[in-house]
């Protein structure tokens, strides 16, 4: 008896202790543990010290089906973003996959919204790309004569990066947007360079912004891509807490409560185990929202109106 676990990040990235914990509490919560059945962790990302080094997805996700298959039923698996899931996909079309913190664009009018993953799988997921709006929003609330907007690109999952950009710019309407693009092969110099280039001609920090979408590898480069945004006193949106709980802190987010869904996936991945055999495909929509923002940074911006119902840590 098994359940596996696939995270998108490395083992060592300071955020990781904390999204493990919440899935293990989930499953504590319905009586189960390491001390009673095997629960099997891999990494995609070798070493959050290593930004360079190529994520891992098909071979972790063959590791770990492959693992699970010495143990006897019942099986779950647990994917933490879309690639997880369809590497596991690519695995296994009977063992039910449960998944959590991934955006998910439904406007195709798929019924349930994830028919076209697998019957296999469900989950909990994150927002659809509407989010993009409230992203544009909480912008121009800092930032009133907003003319410019850069946009961090994962040029390694453009499907999903071109989605945001699009999103974001209907949102943006007359306001242009520029790619700031990230790959496996971007060096802290280079995206340096970048938003120093965005910050020409008309474009000033006390016209312009930056959005920063979900995204493992973007994820992966939080720290970097923090520090620089920080010293260009740039005022930055970030998709999640877990940007402004960083060290150092960005200045704002909006997103979804991850760690919330990691623990409802949790209880999800335990009621699928106990129940054995007959899973069958749900989704989950996330209605836990909210805005936060970094006191220290809010200060190092000199912005003294803080968007309303924002929570304001320091």
């Amino acid at each position: 008896m098994g359940i596996g676990v696939l995270m998108s990040m490395a083992q060592t990235d300071p955020a990781a202790a904390g999204r493990q914990a919440a899935l293990l509490a989930g499953l504590a919560n319905e009586g189960i543990s390491s001390t009673n059945t095997d629960i099997l962790f891999r990494w995609v990302f070798p070493d959050i010290n290593n930004l360079n080094t190529t994520p891992d997805y098909p071979g972790q996700a063959k590791n770990l089906v492959n693992g699970l298959a010495s143990l006897s039923s019942p099986q779950v698996l647990f994917a933490s973003c879309y690639p997880t899931m369809q590497n596991l996909l690519n695995n296994t079309s009977s063992i039910p996959i449960i998944y959590a913190g991934l955006f998910h664009d439904d406007t195709g009018g798929g019924t349930p919204p994830n028919s076209s993953f697998g019957n296999n799988v469900g989950g909990i997921y994150s927002h659809q790309f509407d989010v993009c709006a409230q992203w544009v929003a909480l912008l121009k609330v800092v930032l009133p004569e907003l003319q410019a907007i850069a946009v961090i690109y994962d040029g390694t999952n453009t499907g999903a990066a071109d989605k945001y950009v699009s999103w974001i710019q209907k949102a943006a309407g007359a306001i242009p947007l520029t790619k700031i693009t990230i790959n496996l092969n971007i060096t802290q110099a280079n995206i340096q360079a970048q938003l120093t280039n965005f910050l020409k001609g008309g474009n000033t920090t006390a016209n312009s912004g930056l959005i920063v979408p979900a995204g493992a590898l973007i994820a992966n480069w939080r720290s970097i891509i923090i520090q620089l945004v920080n010293a260009l006193k740039l005022p930055a949106i970030y998709p999640n807490r877990m940007y402004i709980e960083n060290s150092p802190p960005g200045f704002m987010s909006c997103g979804a409560v991850l760690l919330d869904q990691y623990l409802i996936a949790g209880l999800a991945v335990a009621n699928t185990y106990k129940a054995g055999g007959g899973f069958k495909s749900f989704t989950t929509r996330n209605t836990n929202w909210e805005t936060i923002v970094s006191q220290s940074q809010a200060t190092a911006l000199g912005f003294t109106s803080i968007p309303p119902n924002a929570v304001v840590v320091a």
